[in-house]
């Protein structure tokens, strides 16, 4: 799954350019804790590395979901 920094409802600008997102890395969803609308915690795997993969709700201007990867630095991949 490639994961980027914002999950706009609207990807454009007003003036009809894209908005820039932030590529945060490609990863093997290995489980889904939670799942809704806008929000979803899952643990996500690249390399050898486990990580946390957070998605916010955003309300607002530029609505949609954010992302947060933490690495799960105590947790080693088998």
């Amino acid at each position: 799954m490639e994961i980027h920094k914002r999950n706009y409802d609207n990807e454009f600008n007003k003036d009809g350019s894209k908005k820039f997102n932030e590529f945060l890395g490609e990863f093997d969803i290995i489980e889904t804790l939670f799942e809704d609308s806008y929000s979803s915690q899952r643990i996500g795997v690249a390399g050898d590395k486990v990580y946390l993969i957070d998605e916010i709700e955003v309300s607002g201007y530029s609505s949609g979901s954010r992302f947060e990867v933490k690495e799960l630095s105590s947790v080693k991949r088998i």
